[in-house]
C-alpha cells in the first residue's frame, strides 16, 4: 500500500515538520498525541494519579462490599424472598486464566487470602502471583513489537535492551494449562466430584468471568478508531509497526462485518482467515477456551478416577505432542523455521498453516489437558508419597523454585530471534516445566508458594484486565520513546487493571450471574454496537 502525503492530505502544520524529526518512513515525527505533548512528568503525574485510586479503592474496600450487598439484597427483593439471591454468587467461576474462587462477598477482595484444609479448599491462592507474572511477560513481549524511528534510526524502548523478553509468548498456553488444571481440581474436591453441570450451561458459568470485560475492550477499541480520523492512525502506527500496510489497515478501519459477527460470538480463532483482520487479536485465546470448556465435562467423567500410573503416563504423552513440531518438518524436508515465510493477510496455504498452529483451539487441547492431568496428580501425590523415590517427591514438592529456575535459564540462554521451531516453543514444548510451577505452588511446601501465598487476592485477579486492556491504554498513553521511562506506563497498565477488576468486572459477574435470562442477548448487543461504530466510522472517513 503505498500511502502518499496528497492521499492523507498532510500538511506542515498537521505534522510539526523540523529538519531533526524525519522518520525512515518519509513521515515525521510528531510530538503530541494523545495524553502527552512532550511536557516532562506528565505520565508521571498521571501514573500517581491512577495509583491513589487504587489505594482510595482499598481503603473503601468496606464501602464497596457493603454496596455490593445492597445490590444483592435489592435483586432478591425483586425476585422475592423464596429465590436466593446470593445462591448464584456462590456458583465456582473461572477467570481467563482458570483462577478458580467463589464469588462470595464474605470475602474481602483486598484480604490477603486465608489458607484452608487440603481437601475442603478450592482456592489455589499461590497461584495468583504466577498468574500477574506471566501477564506481566506476555505485555512485555508484547511492546517488543513496537517500533518509533527518528532520523531513519530506530529508537529504543526499555524492553528492546533485553530481547529475551520476547519469550512472552510461551505463558499463553500455560493459561490454558491452568484454566483446565484448576476447574477439574475445583471439581475433583466438591462434595459431589461425579457431578459436571452440562456442557452449555458450565461454558455460561464461564463466560460470566470474561465476556464482560472482553466486551468492554472492543468496544473501546473501536471508538478509539471513530474517534481518531484516519490521516492520524496512519501518520502514528506507520512508526509503530512493521509495516505500513499492516499500521493503515489494522489501526485505521474496521474488520469487515463477518469478523466482527465471529468476534462478538467468541468465534474468530476457529477461522485463521480472521485472526489478522480483528480488534485485539490477543483475545483469540478466550475464544480457544469456548471449545475447552465446552468438551470439559466430557473429559473429566473419564479421567477423574485415573490411577497414578495412568495419569503420570497421559502427562507424558501428552508433554510430547509438541515436540511432533520439531522432529516432523526435517522428516518431510522443511527448515525448523518455515513458518518465516508468513505474511501478514498472506493467503498462500503456508500463511494459513502458521494461523492454524499458532492460534486455532484445536493445537492447545493437549495443553488444556495437561493441566486436568496434572490436577489429578496432584490429589494422588499425598496418597502415593511412600512408594514414590524421593527425588520425585522433591521435584513435586519444590516444583516452582526447579520449574522457573529452568525456564529463566532458557529464556537467558536463548532469544526467540536465535532458536529455531518458534511454534514448538509456542505450542509448549516447556510444559513439563510450567506444570512443575504449579506442582510446586499448590502442595504448599515450595518457598514461592509461601512467599506468593502473602500477595492480595485482586493482584492475580487484575492479570486478566491487564492482559485484555493492554493495548487500549497503550493507545491512549504516549508515542514518545524511552526518555520517559516506560516502567510509568506498566504501573499505570496494573493500577487500571486493578481498578476495573474491583469497580467493572466484580459487579459485572454478579450481573451476569444473577440475570441469565439478559446474558444470553450479550453477544448479539455486541455485536449490535460494533456494527454501529462501524457505520459511523465509515461515514466518518
Amino acid at each position: 500500500m503505498n500511502v502518499t502525503s496528497d492521499d492523507m492530505n498532510i500538511t506542515s502544520d498537521d505534522m510539526n515538520i523540523t529538519s531533526d524529526d524525519t522518520g525512515d518512513s518519509g513521515y515525521e515525527y510528531h510530538v503530541c498525541y494523545y495524553l502527552w505533548c512532550g511536557e516532562a512528568n506528565q505520565e508521571i503525574i498521571f501514573t500517581v494519579c491512577v495509583w491513589l485510586l487504587v489505594l482510595a479503592t482499598f481503603w473503601l474496600g468496606p464501602l464497596y462490599q457493603y454496596l455490593m450487598g445492597l445490590y444483592g439484597d435489592f435483586v432478591g427483593s425483586l425476585r422475592g424472598n423464596d429465590n436466593d439471591s446470593g445462591g448464584a454468587l456462590q456458583i465456582e467461576i473461572s477467570t481467563y486464566q482458570g483462577y478458580s474462587s467463589l464469588a462470595d462477598t464474605s470475602k474481602s477482595t483486598f484480604d490477603a487470602p486465608t489458607p484452608q484444609p487440603d481437601r475442603k479448599a478450592v482456592r489455589l491462592d499461590a497461584i495468583g502471583v504466577a498468574r500477574i507474572l506471566a501477564s506481566v511477560h506476555i505485555v512485555l513481549g508484547h511492546m517488543l513489537n513496537k517500533n518509533i524511528y527518528k532520523n531513519g534510526e530506530k529508537l529504543l524502548f526499555l524492553t528492546d535492551g533485553v530481547p529475551n523478553l520476547g519469550w512472552g509468548f510461551t505463558w499463553v498456553p500455560w493459561f490454558f494449562m491452568l484454566s483446565g488444571f484448576i476447574l477439574t481440581y475445583a471439581r475433583l474436591n466438591s462434595s459431589e466430584p461425579g457431578q459436571c453441570d452440562p456442557p452449555l450451561k458450565f461454558l455460561w458459568k464461564r463466560l460470566a468471568s470474561i465476556f464482560p470485560i472482553y466486551a468492554m475492550t472492543l468496544c473501546i477499541t473501536a471508538s478509539l478508531v471513530v474517534i481518531h480520523n484516519e490521516q492520524t492512525y496512519r501518520t502514528y502506527h506507520v512508526h509503530f509497526y512493521y509495516s505500513e500496510e499492516y499500521a493503515s489497515h489494522y489501526y485505521s478501519h474496521f474488520p469487515d462485518r463477518w469478523i466482527l459477527c465471529l468476534q462478538s460470538f467468541l468465534l474468530h480463532s476457529f477461522v485463521p482467515q480472521s485472526l489478522e483482520q480483528t480488534f485485539d487479536m490477543h483475545s483469540w485465546f478466550l475464544s480457544a477456551l469456548i471449545l475447552y470448556w465446552l468438551g470439559f465435562k466430557f473429559v473429566y467423567l473419564r479421567m477423574r478416577e485415573a490411577s497414578f500410573h495412568v495419569t503420570c503416563g497421559m502427562l507424558i504423552a501428552l508433554a510430547a505432542i509438541p515436540w511432533g513440531s520439531v522432529m516432523i518438518p526435517p522428516i518431510i524436508g522443511e527448515d525448523q523455521d518455515w513458518y518465516r515465510y508468513h505474511t501478514y493477510f498472506g493467503t498462500d496455504p503456508l500463511d494459513i498453516w502458521v494461523l492454524i498452529l499458532k492460534f486455532h483451539p484445536l493445537c492447545y487441547i493437549h495443553v488444556f489437558v495437561f493441566g486436568m492431568f496434572l490436577a489429578r496428580l496432584l490429589l494422588l501425590i499425598n496418597t502415593v508419597r511412600d512408594t514414590i523415590p524421593r527425588a520425585l517427591q522433591l521435584m513435586c514438592d519444590y516444583g516452582a523454585v526447579l520449574g522457573y529456575s529452568v525456564i529463566l535459564s532458557l529464556f537467558a540462554i536463548f532469544t526467540p530471534g536465535d532458536v529455531y521451531g518458534k511454534i514448538s516453543w509456542r505450542l509448549s514444548v516447556l510444559m513439563p516445566f510450567q506444570g512443575l510451577i504449579l506442582l510446586g505452588l499448590s502442595l504448599n511446601k515450595d518457598p514461592l508458594s509461601k512467599l506468593f501465598q502473602r500477595a492480595p487476592a485482586v493482584v492475580g485477579e487484575a492479570s486478566f484486565v491487564q492482559y485484555m486492556i493492554q493495548f487500549e491504554i497503550y493507545q491512549i498513553w504516549m508515542v514518545r520513546p524511552i526518555d520517559a521511562p516506560y516502567l510509568w506506563f506498566l504501573l499505570s497498565l496494573f493500577g487500571i487493571a486493578v481498578l476495573l477488576t474491583v469497580w467493572v468486572q466484580k459487579p459485572a459477574i454478579k450481573l451476569w450471574l444473577q440475570n441469565p435470562g439478559y446474558t444470553y442477548a450479550a453477544p448479539f448487543v455486541l455485536l449490535a454496537t460494533l456494527l454501529t461504530l462501524r457505520e459511523i466510522s465509515d461515514s466518518n472517513f
